[in-house]
């Protein structure tokens, strides 16, 4: 799956539309994963545990519940456009929070956390800051 993911993002499908939010990418992704043999559930529920002193209200939607090829995938998506810097990642950890307890309650077999932002601070280091990767900012238009 993580494989299908990647081709996504470094060759797009030519039939693949410009990613403007996360609702585009949410169903540009889940189409080239059905045209991948994978069968897709979008905005799935879920009920995870969240650990001890969170401090977000829990999530209940999965962005992409994907099945095939012999795994389940807990995919959640972000699409920062609107220069909400700390929020946007506070958002992102409480998306990583989500899938990581989806995956250590055995509810799937694997998480991915993807995030495609157009603004340089998500990606640049700055003095101690962890260095974030984008694989395409290409299918983001300008």
């Amino acid at each position: 799956m993580f494989d299908a993911i990647q081709d996504f993002l470094s060759d797009p499908p030519k039939e693949a539309r410009p990613i403007y939010n996360e609702r585009s990418l949410q169903l540009e992704l889940g189409y080239h994963l059905r045209c991948q043999g994978f069968a897709v559930e979008f905005e799935r529920p879920f009920k995870a545990p969240r650990p001890a002193g969170s401090t977000k209200l829990p999530k209940t939607n999965l962005d992409l519940l994907v099945k095939g090829h012999g795994e389940t995938a807990a995919i959640e998506l972000k699409v920062p456009l609107n220069k909400r810097h700390p929020e946007t990642l506070y958002d992102y950890c409480a998306d990583i929070e989500f899938v990581e307890a989806l995956v250590r309650n055995s509810q799937v077999d694997n998480g991915f956390c993807l995030s495609l932002p157009d603004d340089h601070v998500f990606w640049k280091t700055v003095g101690a800051a962890v260095r974030f990767t984008t694989v395409s900012a290409s299918r983001i238009p300008s």
